[in-house]
């Protein structure tokens, strides 16, 4: 029996949430946290604790036992978790940014992410939750990055961020296979856009998912930042973009047990080159509808901070600032 990849010393857990702890294999378990035990028993091949919801606090430490085997795992906060998810502009890092400010160590601040990280990444999931210092921040996402500074400013509490992101990657990715593989929102190959051709090995239904989000489910997070759809600008695929991102919105819910998880929406910028065309305009106009018509999903405007002549908007500070006003004011 194992815990699954994402508990490890340091983390950060949701406040006021249900705190689900889970792994692989079959047997008895036990898990101790704030002077109370947890027991259960794991079948077919898959556990389970939930834990009492919790407000901030920390550090703790939290005892799991899996068939007499007994793990520590220490350093623990209870705080906000933030889950970063799309394509490359939520993936944007911090050192590419044309200025990040002052770049600062924040012990409560704390990254993980799942092992789908391009070479040069520097912070690997096998390494666990990672603190945020001067020298590591440069790889975060600096939407994400931001962010949390802004959390944990303004609140005073720990803040983990949780990235599920990959460069010109498709929504499709990111939704269940065979939710992705419905009749009313399937593309076939050949009629997608050009990424398809020139990034493949994320970009086909259910791969994001499947290596990358299913190691975070059904651990509770406090808020879902989605920056995505450039990759859906295609001709035969733009007019379908709304009905997928109401299945991942509902689907992710789903599968981490919070039908009001709130999503901040990011809508892509007015990138000059396609700012005109049907298509782009198409997949802003229905990130727009669909974050005004879901519970709980907030629509975050990037033209306002986000220079037109590049595809990547080279500083998110100000972006960071939009999103915590929708999702904390």
């Amino acid at each position: 029996m194992k815990l699954a990849n994402i508990f490890t010393d340091n983390m950060v857990l949701a406040a006021n949430k249900p705190i689900r702890i889970f792994g692989d294999g079959s047997g008895d378990v036990s898990v101790t946290f704030l002077g109370k035990t947890y027991t259960s028993k794991g079948y077919y091949g898959k556990w389970e604790v939930e834990l009492d919801a919790t407000p901030y606090g920390g550090p703790y430490e939290i005892s799991v036992t899996l068939n007499q085997t007994t793990t520590v795992l220490k350093n623990v906060y209870v705080g906000e978790v933030i889950l970063c998810a799309g394509q490359s502009n939520i993936e944007w890092q911090v050192s590419s940014e044309l200025d990040a400010g002052t770049l600062k160590d924040y012990p409560l601040i704390r990254i993980w992410l799942p092992e789908t990280m391009y070479g040069h990444n520097s912070l690997k999931s096998w390494e666990g939750w990672k603190a945020c210092t001067k020298e590591n921040v440069v790889h975060w996402t600096a939407v994400g990055y931001h962010l949390a500074e802004k959390i944990h400013n303004e609140k005073g509490c720990a803040v983990g961020v949780i990235g599920v992101y990959r460069g010109a990657t498709m929504i499709q990715s990111f939704i269940r296979r065979d939710l992705a593989m419905r009749p009313d929102i399937f593309v076939p190959d050949e009629k997608k856009y050009v990424d398809k051709i020139d990034y493949p090995e994320y970009n086909y239904e259910g791969k994001m998912y499947d290596v990358c989000f299913s190691q975070v489910k059904p651990m509770a997070v406090n808020n879902v930042v989605w920056y995505q759809g450039e990759t859906n600008t295609g001709v035969n695929e733009h007019a379908l973009y709304g009905k997928m991102l109401e299945v991942l919105i509902h689907s992710w819910r789903e599968d981490l047990r919070d039908y009001n998880l709130p999503f901040a929406v990011i809508q892509i910028h007015d990138y000059f080159p396609r700012r005109e065309d049907d298509e782009w305009k198409s997949v802003q106009r229905q990130q727009a509808e669909v974050a005004s018509k879901t519970a709980n999903a907030y629509l975050i405007e990037s033209r306002d901070v986000s220079p037109n002549d590049v595809i990547h908007p080279q500083n998110k500070t100000a972006l960071a600032n939009k999103i915590y006003k929708a999702l904390y004011e």
